[in-house]
C-alpha cells in the first residue's frame, strides 16, 4: 500500500471521525493536552458500545514550539468520575501532514481504501517504551493483531475506512477495543513504577 500522510487525506480522516462523533452523545466541552504544549478546549463525546465506554474528542495538534497544525485526528480516554474539565488521552490517533517516521500513526491506502496503523511507540508518564516491548505484548494477547509494513515494520491496524467511510459500529468497537488494549499495555508499566 502507498504512504498517504499528507495535509489532505488528514483532514479528510478528520472530517469522517467529526461526522461520526456527531453519531454520539454530546457531553460537553473538556480541555485536552497537547503534546507540542497546548492545552484544547473541545467539544467530547460518549462513544458508548457493548465493549466499553470511552470519552472522545476530535484534535489538532500543533509542531512543538509554534502554533503550526501538523496533524489531526481524534483523542480518547475512559470517563473520569471528577469535575474536572481536563483530560488526559490514553490514546491519540492522529494523521500527519507529512509523511515522517516519528510519528506513531499513520495513514496508508488511497481514495478507496485507507488503513490507519499504529506503530507501537508510547509513554508512560514521561518514560518512553521500547516498541518492542510493546509487540511482544502484542504477540501474548493476539499474534494475529501484528502485522508487518512494506518497509518490513511491525504495526496494528486501528482503522479500515472504505469508500471514504465507516460504519458507527465499525468505528466504536475498533477504538473501544484499541484504547483497551493501550491502556491494558501501559497499566502494566504503571505497576512497574515507571509513571
Amino acid at each position: 500500500m502507498n504512504e498517504i500522510n499528507s495535509k489532505y487525506y488528514s483532514e479528510k480522516i478528520y472530517r469522517i471521525f467529526e461526522q461520526l462523533l456527531n453519531e454520539f452523545e454530546l457531553i460537553g466541552k473538556r480541555i485536552w493536552g497537547n503534546p507540542g504544549g497546548q492545552s484544547v478546549d473541545r467539544d467530547t463525546f460518549e462513544v458508548k458500545n457493548d465493549l466499553g465506554t470511552l470519552w472522545c474528542s476530535t484534535i489538532k495538534w500543533v509542531r512543538s514550539g509554534t502554533s503550526e497544525i501538523n496533524r489531526k485526528g481524534i483523542v480518547a480516554t475512559f470517563p473520569v468520575k471528577t469535575n474536572s474539565e481536563t483530560l488526559g488521552q490514553i490514546v491519540e490517533i492522529t494523521i500527519p501532514f507529512e509523511f515522517k517516521r516519528i510519528f506513531n500513526n499513520r495513514a496508508y491506502g488511497d481514495e478507496e481504501f485507507i488503513e490507519i496503523r499504529n506503530y507501537g511507540k508510547f509513554t508512560v508518564g514521561r518514560s518512553g517504551i521500547k516498541k518492542k516491548d510493546f509487540f511482544d505484548f502484542i504477540t501474548l494477547k493476539d499474534r494475529n493483531l501484528i502485522n508487518i509494513d512494506e518497509e518490513n515494520k511491525e504495526y496494528i491496524t486501528v482503522f479500515e475506512i472504505e469508500n471514504g467511510s465507516m460504519t458507527k459500529e465499525e468505528f466504536s468497537n475498533s477504538l473501544v477495543k484499541f484504547t483497551c488494549l493501550i491502556k491494558e499495555f501501559k497499566d502494566g508499566y504503571r505497576v512497574k513504577g515507571l509513571d
